[in-house]
């Protein structure tokens, strides 16, 4: 039996995917695919380099930093034949600053690094760089710091966006590494996909774990298998006013720490939550979200969340920027609860990969 997975993506034997793909057009079967990673070994390093990556239009990054050191500043640099070390317009927020900063740099600066001092580890983030050949080079990017463990600490957050001035041609390698003088300690991971509108290939990076969908006070994952990258979606079209907000693994003991901002906002902080808040403003028309997570069984889960809120026609909703951790350190998530007034439109999808 063939299964249809979100973008079109198909699942099934190969003699089934076979048949099925060509009747398909050019571009309807291609989704994420893994390019390289790259991985601390023990004794730790200072440079986590993925090379050689396939021209592609668009990039997706995922790290996951810990350190060795007293004072590690995780940061980006991309190149093309080799690592550059100037050439970058970087415009970013830091959590504990009510303005936005900007300027040139040897890299894209700060947007990884999640205190003003030194990050608190680990720090996991995510970017997206639109690679165009005879264009500039464009990346957003979000981190989340762990800040010091237990659900009475809310974690750190960074966001910001930077440009590589290069327009003879596509990047071919990203590297992660280290502005403050320390290691990178072992385990720490750079993994890079790659997007492009032509692809056909059946190797997507994400699969798809679980969904839910339809009317109701929840929507269920089920249990799925525990993966160390997560990614979850949810619409809500409310039957009443509310907000969409997560549980993992049905816990609901006050283990969610959170910090929010919402538009564009100073920053407030909610510990000892039962669940993830809300990811969402509070409205009776439409509520997404979009939220990337770190998925390690024996430490504390860190999320990187962009939600909104839309009432009724055109009016302009809230905006919501969070990060959040669920402090288990023994079990990986392998359930996801969302909460909500849920209409027969909404759905909750869950993907992942290791």
């Amino acid at each position: 039996m063939v299964e249809y997975l979100a973008g079109n993506r198909i699942r099934g034997t190969s003699a089934e995917r076979g048949t099925m793909i060509s009747s398909l057009p050019s571009g309807s079967v291609g989704g994420w695919v893994e390019l390289g990673r790259s991985t601390v070994p023990s004794g730790g390093a200072t440079t986590v380099t993925v090379t050689g990556l396939e021209d592609k239009r668009y990039y997706m990054g995922l790290f996951y930093s810990d350190h060795s050191g007293s004072y590690t500043q995780p940061r980006l640099r991309v190149g093309d034949g080799s690592i550059a070390t100037s050439g970058y317009g970087i415009r970013y927020h830091m959590y504990y600053s009510s303005t936005e900063q900007s300027g040139a740099q040897t890299d894209t600066g700060y947007p990884f690094w999640t205190s003003p001092t030194a990050p608190t580890f680990p720090v996991f983030g995510t970017f997206i760089i639109a690679n165009k050949s005879d264009k500039n080079k464009l990346g957003i990017c979000h981190s989340v710091g762990q800040q010091s463990t237990g659900s009475t600490n809310a974690p750190e957050r960074n966001e910001g966006v930077f440009t590589y001035n290069y327009t003879s041609g596509s990047i071919d390698q990203i590297q992660l590494f280290d502005a403050g003088g320390s290691n990178f300690a072992e385990g720490t991971q750079l993994v890079i996909l790659g997007y492009d509108p032509a692809d056909t290939h059946t190797t997507n990076f994400w699969e798809q774990l679980a969904t839910d969908s339809g009317a109701g006070s929840t929507l269920d994952s089920g249990t799925f298998t525990a993966k160390k990258y997560l990614w979850v979606q949810c619409y809500c079209k409310p039957t009443s006013s509310s907000n969409i907000r997560l549980n993992f693994n049905s816990d609901v003991s006050g283990n969610y720490a959170i910090r929010e901002s919402i538009n564009g906002g100073n920053d407030t902080l909610n510990t000892q939550q039962a669940s993830s808040d809300n990811l969402t403003g509070t409205s009776t028309g439409g509520l997404y979200f979009n939220l990337f997570m770190i998925n390690n069984a024996g430490q504390e889960k860190l999320w990187i969340s962009n939600g909104q809120e839309n009432t009724a026609g055109a009016t302009v909703g809230d905006r919501k920027q969070m990060v959040g951790k669920w402090v288990n350190t023994v079990d990986s998530i392998t359930q996801i609860v969302a909460t909500s007034n849920f209409g027969a439109d909404s759905e909750l999808k869950v993907w992942g990969s290791d």
